[in-house]
């Protein structure tokens, strides 16, 4: 149902541009502006001369003397102005939906988000104690742990180097001001190895569409004394998207089918982030 009801809702923002909608709102707010005067009791008209005022606009030639009991500038004044205020009040409230709509997308696709997050998260810890236990009889100093950032946290900005970096290979927009959390697998044995899944925002406008990227890269010492002189782009290195192209959902996903697709996808990135890491052992 959820993609249906995203299809009508775009086939209602082409309808709402269409010169069709526009010639109806223009005479919706003419209706009402006209009725509120009479409501009011600022002038009467004839119900004929009111038919005609919506349908052609409001203007004085198409009132005939004897239609109004007030002067016609001032009947024709006093509707422009209701119909000023009205038009405001319709740009107002189509502002606000517009707002709340996207608003509501946004959120849905965050929830859905932190459910894919949880998911990795486990799946990452399950790895690395397989990774612990097929190390701990050959390798005597290493370190196997998992580390991340949800929704929220304050270490969120993390990682932007890396996550840009693969996004420009991936030939996309990685936009981690709107939206970003992140999860890390990191492997220390002999060299030191990260895999990185990284959750934001597709593109320069957040319409309710996220995608998870992922990457691995090795961390080289820095031996430079200085910290000034240390640099990201030193520290790190051979930063490797570890898929072809980044996983995208949105607001209007359903839950069951996005999360099967979700650790398919997952099981994907794990095993060629294995084969990156045991190509440097």
């Amino acid at each position: 149902m959820p993609p249906l009801v995203t299809v009508w809702n775009e086939q209602a923002d082409r309808l709402r541009q269409s010169g069709e909608f526009q010639t109806f709102s223009e005479k919706l707010r003419r209706e009402i502006a006209i009725e509120t005067g009479i409501i009011e009791r600022l002038y009467n008209l004839d119900r004929g001369i009111t038919r005609l005022l919506i349908e052609q606009g409001i203007n004085e030639a198409l009132i005939p003397h004897g239609a109004t009991d007030r002067p016609v500038k001032q009947v024709v004044s006093l509707i422009k102005d209701q119909e000023s205020a009205i038009e405001g009040l319709f740009d107002f409230v189509g502002g606000q939906r517009m707002l709340s709509t996207t608003q509501e997308r946004c959120k849905q696709v965050e929830n859905f988000a932190s459910i894919l997050f949880d998911i990795a998260s486990r799946r990452f810890q399950e790895v690395t104690n397989e990774i612990k236990s097929s190390l701990q009889n050959f390798v005597e100093d290493f370190n196997v742990f998992t580390v991340g950032a949800a929704a929220g946290d304050p270490r969120s900005y993390y990682h932007r180097y890396q996550v840009v970096e693969t996004a420009k290979k991936l030939e996309y927009f990685a936009n981690l001001r709107s939206y970003h959390t992140w999860l890390q697998l990191i492997i220390n044995a002999e060299t030191s190895t990260t895999l990185l899944l990284s959750f934001h925002v597709l593109g320069h406008e957040y319409q309710g569409l996220l995608v998870c990227t992922a990457c691995a890269y090795h961390r080289d010492k820095d031996d430079s004394s200085n910290e000034g002189e240390r640099n990201m782009s030193s520290v790190i290195s051979d930063i490797q998207p570890l898929i072809d192209s980044p996983f995208q959902f949105s607001y209007a996903d359903e839950e069951t089918s996005l999360v099967k697709q979700f650790q398919k996808w997952l099981e994907d990135v794990i095993l060629t982030g294995l084969e990156y890491w045991n190509k440097s052992i």
